[in-house]
């Protein structure tokens, strides 16, 4: 009885000393598996699912990847590469991209140059028309969801209203409340 060490075992170890370590050391026939290289980056489509390398690991894309990156507070200030455990770094950070103290020292500057109110005044001007853009947005569809005239109530029972006020009234009410509000943040921010 041949007690020595069989021909498949002494090929693998000659494979693993040359560094080969994909290599077979048995031939088989029947199927085989279409072996395809993905470097870093590659995305690629199997079974329905998108697929992508990230740092040599295989993971798959999900449509809120681009939402999760941009709400991600980092580890340290990507601008002084200071620790942002506080809180407050966290919020400032989601607002300009830097840490409180970055974010001071920024503003400083910008007041030494004589930019900083214009840019306050902007900035502010900027939000307060992305706030009436929603609003706009929300009243309108409020609008669209009165045309229907059934309503369920929290209970969950359906109710058939007469609704008398005429949209076009509503919307016309509530775009001269908005313009009377944009006159007065006008008046308020050019002062």
């Amino acid at each position: 009885m041949n007690k020595g060490i069989s021909k498949n075992k002494v090929q693998r170890m000659r494979n693993i000393v040359t560094g080969d370590y994909t290599s077979k050391t048995n031939i088989r026939s029947g199927y085989t598996k279409k072996n395809i290289t993905r470097v870093e980056g590659d995305v690629w489509e199997e079974k329905g699912k998108q697929w992508t390398i990230k740092r040599g690991i295989k993971c798959s894309v999900v449509k809120t990847n681009s939402i999760k990156t941009l709400n991600r507070v980092p580890l340290a200030c990507p601008t002084c590469n200071r620790g942002m455990k506080h809180p407050a770094h966290k919020q400032i950070f989601k607002i300009w991209g830097m840490c409180v103290d970055c974010c001071m020292f920024w503003e400083q500057e910008m007041r030494k140059q004589g930019t900083y109110d214009d840019f306050m005044k902007d900035f502010n001007r900027k939000n307060f028309n992305a706030y009436v853009k929603d609003a706009l947005s929300e009243y309108n569809d409020w609008l669209e969801s009165r045309k229907s005239k059934t309503m369920v109530t929290e209970a969950g029972d359906i109710e058939d209203w007469d609704i008398t006020d005429n949209n076009e009234e509503l919307l016309e009410d509530f775009n001269k409340k908005v313009s009377e509000a944009s006159d007065r943040f006008k008046e308020e921010n050019d002062a």
